[in-house]
């Protein structure tokens, strides 16, 4: 008995998984509101429908998505045919092609392959094409070829890659047809999974750019960087050229022809005579570098100021390696000034030109200033400014080997100047201290950053203190609000509080690099008992930094155990609280400072907010 009934439970397991006969679906639409709907269908589909009888039949499933994608291909055609009656088609099709030039950037390929209206209009509109595009060889020569006679924009950041050799030499063969030219080499990191391309010879290219000494009518910017600057190699393909071993070398007879709208001209790390440099009337932005300078024929100063003199409209000037003489030449339009190159060059620039105080103008000069020097450098400067509301001292720098100033013309209320926040030479913007000057003020608010002996190298301490001296003696700080100091071995703090320490409106101090007994027991009074030179005077008896805000310490490292100094600097403050004012104290990416030491200083301080960036010990070991 209970066999069987372990057998009929058996059987009637298997029969609940046991195939099952599946009824017969016709897909047969009864004579409803749908079979209405149905008899407006096309007749191959309509037969396709009523045709079917087994919905599992591959046959008829195969059928069905032939007959889809035939439809889908005759509504692609309808709506190819619909778009030609859209609005924008009314169009004629110059405003058209001029529509399209607005879109190039980024859909110039697929506009052709919209409608065949579109493509007709597309190919045909020659200025659609004269930007050329250096991603496949075959696709700029087919952008050349549609170009037609239209004003040419080539611009090649690789101009030694033999891919392109064909193309770009077919393109200077059009110079009067050159608007704007960008030759430079490339810059990019290239893995060692690239196939290195041929590179061009000398000899092609420099007979490419012979072009560029016949006439060049329209051509209103010409930028040629023949160097890359110098880097790490490593990973890098060796086909890419870096250093200083194969510069370009411009043609004799370079621009000889004449460009007679030329507005903006960079020539850096080219071989090339300063008589080609043509004194066009309408250059405003002009970038000579050649460097090393050693190769260099430098012109004559009467040639140099000559050329000057023909280039009334120049806004943006930026020059390495050059010489001057004493002849005074107005450079009236002049707006950023950037020139690189020795001290003594410097001096000598700024003895033979007057140029505005609107002016922003950056320095870097190769050598340090001696006292002299100094005084001599920005007392010419001086003279060389013309009437004006002033310079505002942006950014000193000084190190072992280096000096660097930049002087930033004051703002004013209204701002027509895009790059009042960031300013650079042909579109190369430079760090900025937005920050420190409210936007819509004319305030006198200028901003300071010293750098002294950087990189742990030993720095002449007298230099630093003539350097420091200079300041005061060649500019009004009265209006100094920000002040940056980066030195890892510290500076004279007598002559740093003569010169900072009673400034009205200096109310943000940072101290960067070194230690917090570096930097800080600058902010102290000098006691008698305090080491100091008998040539600095010692500070007079007045609140020191009588306005100061805001400290901020970056990079500076507080020492492990019994070298730490979180304590040196709760005391230091301490003190300084005594005699002048601090409200905030912010701490970012100083080594060995953990969330105990901040919560050590905000018990010890508590009229002060303290910020951290939250950066541990143990990470901050590596900074």
């Amino acid at each position: 008995m209970f066999m069987n009934s372990w057998e009929e439970s058996q059987e009637s397991h298997s029969s609940s998984f046991a195939p099952q006969p599946q009824p017969s679906v016709a897909l047969r639409v009864p004579a409803t509101e749908e079979g209405t709907k149905r008899s407006t269908y096309s007749l191959a589909t309509k037969a396709l429908l009523d045709g079917i009888g087994d919905a599992t039949n591959p046959r008829y499933a195969e059928q069905l998505k032939q007959r889809v994608r035939a439809l889908e291909r005759e509504i692609i055609a309808l709506k190819n045919g619909q778009n030609m009656f859209s609005s924008i088609n009314h169009l004629p099709p110059e405003i058209l092609g001029m529509i399209f030039e607005l879109c190039i950037n980024s859909v110039r390929k697929s506009i052709t392959t919209i409608c065949r209206h579109w493509r007709e209009v597309a190919i045909n509109h020659s200025p659609l094409w004269s930007r050329l595009s250096f991603c496949a060889p075959n696709y700029a020569a087919m952008m050349l070829t549609r170009s037609k006679g239209a004003p040419l924009y080539v611009e090649y950041n690789d101009m030694r890659d033999g891919h392109f050799t064909k193309v770009l030499c077919r393109a200077l063969d059009h110079p009067h047809r050159l608007w704007v030219l960008s030759l430079s080499r490339s810059d990019e990191k290239k893995t060692r999974r690239l196939k290195a391309p041929p590179l061009v010879p000398n000899s092609i290219l420099g007979a490419a750019l012979s072009k560029l000494s016949e006439p060049l009518p329209l051509l209103v910017t010409l930028k040629i960087v023949g160097i890359t600057r110098p880097r790490d190699r490593s990973g890098l393909i060796d086909w890419v050229p870096t250093g200083l071993d194969d510069r370009e070398k411009l043609p004799v007879d370079f621009l000889t022809g004449g460009a007679s709208k030329l507005r903006r001209l960079t020539l850096e790390g080219c071989l090339f005579r300063w008589s080609n440099v043509p004194p066009s009337s309408r250059l405003t932005h002009l970038r000579l570098s050649v460097s090393p300078a050693a190769e260099y024929e430098r012109p004559a100063a009467d040639d140099f100021f000559r050329s000057l003199t023909q280039m009334p409209l120049l806004e943006d000037m930026y020059l390495a390696a050059l010489h001057t003489g004493a002849s005074p030449v107005d450079l009236s339009n002049i707006a950023y000034l950037h020139l690189d190159d020795s001290v003594a060059a410097v001096i000598s620039f700024f003895g033979g030109v007057r140029v505005q105080k609107r002016s922003n103008i950056k320095l870097d000069c190769g050598d340090v200033p001696n006292d002299e020097e100094m005084g001599q450098l920005l007392g010419n400067m001086t003279q060389s400014w013309r009437d004006g509301p002033g310079l505002a001292v942006r950014s000193l720098r000084i190190d072992e080997d280096h000096f660097r100033i930049e002087l930033l013309r004051e703002r004013e209320e209204r701002s027509d100047d895009t790059r009042d926040a960031g300013w650079g030479t042909q579109g190369r913007v430079y760090d900025s201290y937005a920050d420190d000057t409210p936007s819509g003020t004319c305030s006198r608010l200028w901003s300071i950053n010293i750098f002294v002996g950087l990189d742990g190298e030993e720095t002449d301490g007298n230099q630093i203190d003539a350097f420091t001296q200079s300041l005061s003696t060649h500019f009004d700080l009265a209006h100094l609000k920000s002040l940056q100091v980066e030195s890892h071995r510290g500076y004279s703090r007598s002559l740093f509080q003569s010169t900072f320490g009673h400034l009205p409106s200096l109310t943000t101090i940072t101290f960067v690099r070194g230690s917090p007994r570096t930097h800080v027991f600058g902010l102290l009074p000098i006691h008698a008992t305090d080491e100091q030179p008998e040539s600095i005077p010692p500070a007079r008896p007045a609140i020191l930094f009588p306005v100061l805000n805001s400290l901020l310490l970056e990079t500076l490292g507080f020492g492990k155990g019994t070298h730490c100094e979180v304590g040196v600097l709760i005391q230091m403050l301490q003190q300084r609280l005594e005699v002048g004012p601090l409200l905030e104290l912010e701490i970012n990416a100083c080594c060995h400072i953990g969330a105990k030491d901040v919560a050590r200083i905000k018990a010890a301080l508590p009229g002060v907010t303290v910020e951290w960036d939250f950066i541990h010990e143990s990470d901050s070991e590596y900074l």
